[in-house]
């Protein structure tokens, strides 16, 4: 109508179109979200036989900051012909460890489809009921944690110097209880205030890049008792898989050896390939490897069809998963009521020393009256 009325106006608008994008400015997306939509990109391009690079710098278009620059380079590597493989591992966290190495085992054995398609298939299960509790505990931790440094720096700064010329100035007992907790927040609370706040900034960074997510990672599965058991029902889910795939089980100890992401499984990879390589079983040696136990590795001994081996590995392999996920889950439910409780603590001593303040100063005026 605008146009009807003032058709000279060719170049004018009222209301300017907006150039909206599908996907906003900001990350929207948990990076796991974005890593299994470049899976399904892999997976569409291997099966359609599509060519890889123009898909994924498409992708990249549809997602913002760092995880962007990670696609368009991992395109660029395609590009300039580096194998899919290897230009996944040259760029770090454009898919997860775990994932990456499901496709290494896939390419080895010639069954990368299979792989594809169980991967795509187990994530999907996953989003529909995984929450992140430990995701959640972390923003409120930051956050209880940034409102408490607020709140404690301006009663330090601003509350507690007149508190202490008032106590003077009335002359109020120099044993009471009030003078104690003004001290203590004075002294302690005060002082490590900055050192909180420089804490907190040095983790959101640490939190924020991924080199040193990586490493915190590598950390964690080295001293962490629950880790080796969910290492070993990831293994033991790809031994599955390749036998599910109509693949022997030996044809994948050689990639495990050689790629898996985890030091210590690794090695133990390594002495059972040598291990087999002595004339040993395969069950025997992963159950002197403390992979498996040794009344599991007599069950796979006496099983002979693969469908059979393959449900057997897959339910050795959740059993392990579902205990590791479930003790993960009750230290996560112990840990939020225990840092609710450490910043009670400091914010009653805080109250205490205000209301034990006003209770002294009114006794001394009593008794002045």
């Amino acid at each position: 109508m605008f146009k009807k009325w003032f058709p000279t106006a060719r170049h004018f608008q009222l209301f300017p179109e907006r150039t909206w994008l599908s996907t906003p400015w900001w990350p929207s997306d948990a990076l796991r979200v974005k890593q299994n939509g470049l899976l399904r990109i892999l997976a569409v391009a291997q099966t359609e036989d599509l060519e890889l690079a123009p898909l994924i710098e498409n992708l990249a278009q549809e997602n913002r900051g760092r995880y962007r620059r990670r696609l368009n380079e991992l395109a660029k590597r395609i590009q300039t012909g580096t194998p899919i493989i290897a230009a996944l591992e040259q760029v770090p966290d454009s898919i997860s460890e775990q994932d990456l190495l499901m496709l290494r085992v896939g390419v080895s054995t010639g069954s990368t489809a299979d792989f594809f398609q169980r991967l795509i298939s187990t994530h999907s299960q996953q989003s529909k009921h995984q929450q992140n509790p430990r995701k959640n505990l972390i923003a409120y931790f930051f956050l209880l944690a940034v409102f408490y440094m607020l709140a404690a720096n301006f009663i330090v700064t601003f509350i507690v110097p007149v508190l202490q010329q008032i106590h003077a100035e009335f002359d109020i007992d120099t044993n009471g209880l009030s003078l104690l907790l003004i001290n203590l927040v004075d002294d302690w609370i005060g002082p490590l205030i900055p050192y909180g706040c420089l804490a907190l900034f040095i983790a959101a960074m640490l939190s924020w890049s991924y080199r040193s997510r990586r490493i915190f990672r590598r950390l964690y599965r080295r001293f962490s008792m629950g880790v080796s058991s969910s290492l070993q029902g990831e293994v033991l889910g790809i031994l599955s898989a390749v036998v599910h795939s109509q693949r022997p089980a030996t044809a994948v100890v050689s990639v495990l050896a050689n790629h898996h992401f985890d030091r210590k499984t690794r090695l133990q990879m390594q002495a059972v390939e040598l291990q087999m390589d002595q004339g040993e079983d395969l069950w025997q040696s992963l159950s002197e490897q403390n992979i498996i136990s040794p009344q599991e590795s007599q069950t796979l001994q006496l099983l002979d069809k693969p469908a059979s081996l393959s449900w057997c590995l897959r339910e050795f392999s959740d059993r392990r998963i579902r205990s590791t996920n479930r003790v993960k889950g009750l230290k996560l439910r112990l840990i939020h009521p225990l840092l609710t409780l450490v910043f009670a603590v400091l914010v009653l001593v805080i109250a205490a020393a205000m209301l034990s303040f006003l209770t002294e100063m009114i006794h001394a005026l009593a008794n002045v009256v």
